[in-house]
């Protein structure tokens, strides 16, 4: 299953990028 390999970078701003989403639609949600 492990055909692509997925640097760590990408794996970090993937996260990051998801915590500053969830964040915005938390304030949009207010």
């Amino acid at each position: 299953m492990r055909d692509r390999k997925v640097p760590w970078k990408s794996f970090q701003t993937v996260l990051q990028s998801s915590k500053l989403y969830q964040s915005i639609r938390a304030i949009v949600a207010k």
